[in-house]
């Protein structure tokens, strides 16, 4: 995990990196009933606790590392209207979203989802984006003007949802409601079986309706293709 010669090259990237395993060790530490077991890549009889649990166990480490970034280097958000802020904010949105969806072919990546999560929920970044998004208050750069002018209402989804099928964006939002809930509560990164089982459930119908989505994708071509 440490490699001396990147430290100073890397340094932001390298103690998040230490943060976000660091958060796992706390987490895990602070569990009232012991679930990391549900980490191992193995069947359990519960598979749907086991899903919610892979998610969380990803969302809850990314969070306190956000949150530890946030303390340690002081981010400032003042200027995330302007597009060379906003802009690779946005990109890390997008690339998030992009690997939940597709690192596995039949089903989305439960690891991927809970930096995606993480990433939306607690990137004080990305979060900042998000709300200035919703207000309306992003700006573009006018080449022809040379200054930056407010950006077209409604033309960007800061959550990038439009980069997966339609057909996924109630669940993902669901999914999203509810670790939103779950992060207003005193002790969030303690965790109840209760919620793995209906996160665990959101998830699992993601992967289900992904699977039936990427088959009669292929079946539709199968039959284009004899036409």
């Amino acid at each position: 995990m440490i490699c001396q010669d990147l430290c100073q090259v890397y340094l932001p990237e390298f103690t998040h990196f230490l943060w976000h395993e660091l958060g796992h060790f706390y987490a895990v530490a602070n569990e009232r009933k012991k679930f990391y077991y549900f980490g191992g890549q193995i069947s359990f009889p519960n598979e749907i606790r086991r899903t919610g649990y892979m998610v969380w166990n990803e969302f809850i480490a990314e969070s306190i590392a956000n949150y530890v970034s946030r303390r340690a280097l002081n981010t400032n958000c003042q200027d995330i209207t302007d597009p060379l802020c906003w802009y690779p904010v946005y990109n890390r949105v997008k690339k998030a979203i992009y690997y939940a969806y597709n690192t596995f072919f039949l089903s989305f990546d439960e690891y991927s989802l809970g930096q995606y999560f993480a990433t939306i929920l607690t990137d004080v970044e990305v979060k900042a984006f998000i709300d200035a998004a919703g207000k309306n208050e992003l700006l573009e750069w006018d080449s022809r003007n040379w200054r930056n002018v407010p950006l077209h209402t409604n033309t960007i989804d800061p959550l990038a949802l439009h980069t997966i099928p339609e057909q996924f964006s109630g669940l993902m939002l669901e999914t999203k409601a509810l670790l939103e809930k779950k992060l207003a509560e005193e002790s969030f990164w303690n965790v109840e079986g209760k919620f793995l089982d209906e996160l665990g459930s959101l998830i699992s119908e993601l992967n289900n309706q992904k699977g039936f989505f990427v088959l009669r994708q292929a079946l539709n071509i199968s039959e284009n293709g004899k036409g």
